[in-house]
């Protein structure tokens, strides 16, 4: 995976991130296996094993951004009692980056809240078992066999695969409409 980062000078568009990857399984599948990377980053800073980290901003903020993504992605394997605890959690979140999310003592707040509140542990928990079952470690990716990169429990594919795909389905039918 090979990640880009912009920031756009005339501030219409604050960052943009593209990912390339190069595999050969379906990108449903590729999403959902790099959400096993993008929690081991979230979890540098919201581990609760550690104090939390004081940082800028706009890093809190691209954090935010990060769990919401991950949070989204992964909703359809959620256990029921952390889609109890975080739901209103990550809807508040949303709803303040929709609204715009500028200032910093409130970007700070809300990285606290999700540390606080153990977020990065709910998610982590959607992607452990499946895994796990199939005798593979989360938390150890690095040490997973070649042909296991990318590679999807059924479990996961069946919680996930459909609800990506009309996500984004919706989005191009919409940008058509746009467009058209």
């Amino acid at each position: 995976t090979t990640t880009l980062q912009m920031w756009e000078k005339n501030n219409k568009v604050k960052f943009l991130r593209a990912f390339f990857v190069w595999n050969s399984v379906p990108w449903e599948d590729s999403v959902v296996y790099d959400t096993i990377r993008n929690i081991k980053v979230i979890k540098e800073m919201l581990d609760m094993n550690q104090r939390p980290v004081k940082r800028a901003a706009d890093e809190y903020k691209f954090l935010l951004q990060d769990v919401l993504i991950i949070y989204y992605t992964l909703r359809g394997a959620l256990s029921p009692d952390f889609m109890e605890h975080a739901e209103p959690i990550m809807s508040e979140l949303l709803k303040k980056f929709l609204d715009g999310l500028h200032d910093p003592e409130v970007i700070e707040e809300e990285y606290l809240n999700l540390y606080s509140n153990a977020i990065v542990y709910g998610l982590e928990e959607a992607l452990e078992g499946p895994y796990k079952k199939a005798g593979l470690d989360i938390l150890t990716v690095e040490n997973w066999p070649v042909e296991k990169i990318n590679w999807v429990p059924q479990e996961l594919r069946e919680n996930l695969g459909r609800s990506l795909t009309e996500t984004f389905a919706s989005f191009k039918t919409n940008l058509e409409k746009n467009n058209a």
